[in-house]
């Protein structure tokens, strides 16, 4: 009878001390997953923007503005390029935006397509084509002058 009674007493201790070693497990397995979840700020990343002309030549003093979609006024980011042609944002969300670049002499650039992901530092490449520029035109006989649109002067 004492040899079953300390069997029985030996199964219960067993049982109790496995489900003290799962609960334990589970505990700390909970606690290694979620805690990362709370209390942590969003990852800021930045994003760097090489403004080119044709023949890979940078463009100083370019005008940046990046503006996150959905599109809110109030959050329009700016910034000009440096003497080797480097804009640079920081502290970005991660999210789309559209980059528009404006630099006199030079057509503006829009592009909707950027995309900022988890990761500290990003690069893109753009690269401004030159604005046309239309001749005066000149009068070199004795006929009357007409614009494009026809109308004589």
């Amino acid at each position: 009878m004492t040899e079953k009674r300390d069997q029985i007493i030996l199964e219960v201790a067993q049982a109790t001390g496995t489900r003290l070693v799962m609960s334990g497990l589970l505990a700390a397995l909970l606690v290694i997953c979620c805690a990362p979840c709370f209390g942590q700020s969003p990852q800021m990343n930045n994003l760097t923007v090489a403004i080119k002309a044709a023949g890979d030549l940078p463009i100083a003093g370019a005008t940046c503005a990046l503006v996150p979609m959905p599109s809110t006024p109030d959050h329009t980011l700016a910034a000009v390029s440096d003497d080797v042609g480097l804009a640079r944002f920081t502290n970005l969300l991660s999210g789309n935006y559209t980059l528009t670049v404006t630099k006199a002499g030079f057509d503006k650039l829009t592009q909707s397509s950027i995309v900022i992901k988890d990761q500290p530092d990003s690069e893109i490449q753009v690269v401004l084509s030159t604005a046309s520029v239309q001749a005066p035109q000149t009068q070199t006989n004795n006929e009357p002058f007409k614009d494009p649109t026809g109308r004589v002067f």
